[in-house]
């Protein structure tokens, strides 16, 4: 996270600051308001995105896009493989790439999974477009990328200079398998959805533990976030773990 809390030598009295530019926010704050003002400022600096706020918009990509709670939708630039959202009184912003949805989406599976470039296809090309767009018009640095399914896979191609991407059951082909996860990269997978099953093990990685009898199609869902605490934070500056499954 960009701002920290510290003690004052010598004193019972606590400082916010920002650890990048060395900036103090505040001095003489006991430690409960140090705690409040840290929040309050996050919340403002904009990244990190609860569990629930990622379902909802990786499932109503799915459907008919529309604002939802403080998220106002960019009808400008969305469409329906690819939303834009502006979060109110903040300068986040979120794209959300669709996973797949129709024959011309089956296809470009067909050619992933057998180990074909993506990066070329429409499907791509009009992710990177709107994605570039969306940087341009609200600032890389302020943009969470989400994805699921292979609308992961095209997050990862194109939002590499967002703030963070955010991704559920990625899909990872075999030719994938030994490629890096960026750095700002941060997945979440059931333990037994099988499009993800090749996902590199690496740092800011969820995995969800799927019961002992699944149904393989239902791992795959964005339903399989409801096993999760609905307010754990997933994002930049935020550390994630195995938890295992409700």
């Amino acid at each position: 996270m960009t701002y920290k809390v510290r003690k004052v030598r010598n004193k019972n009295e606590y400082k916010v600051f920002n650890s990048q530019t060395g900036i103090i926010h505040s001095h003489h704050l006991t430690l409960d308001k140090a705690k409040a003002q840290l929040v309050l400022l996050n919340q403002i600096e904009g990244g990190k995105l609860p569990v629930s706020d990622i379902q909802r918009l990786l499932r109503q990509s799915y459907n008919k896009p529309t604002d939802y709670k403080d998220y106002i939708l960019d009808k400008e630039l969305s469409g329906q493989r690819v939303q834009v959202y502006k979060k109110l009184n903040s300068p986040q912003a979120v794209v959300v790439h669709r996973g797949t949805k129709g024959i011309q989406d089956i296809g470009n599976d067909i050619k992933f999974l057998l180990g074909y470039d993506i990066s070329n296809t429409k499907r791509a090309k009009y992710s990177q477009d709107i994605q570039t767009k969306a940087e341009q018009k609200y600032g890389a640095e302020n943009v969470s990328t989400l994805g699921h399914s292979i609308g992961s896979k095209l997050a990862s191609l194109v939002g590499s200079k967002s703030k963070e991407i955010i991704n559920l059951n990625k899909a990872v082909s075999p030719a994938d398998a030994f490629t890096k996860v960026k750095p700002n990269e941060y997945n979440i997978r059931t333990s037994k959805d099988i499009v993800s099953m090749l996902l590199p093990v690496r740092n800011n990685a969820l995995t969800i533990q799927s019961p002992y009898f699944s149904n393989i199609l239902q791992e795959h869902k964005t339903d399989v976030l409801d096993r999760l605490d609905p307010d754990i934070m997933i994002g930049k500056g935020v550390k994630v773990f195995y938890i295992k499954g409700r």
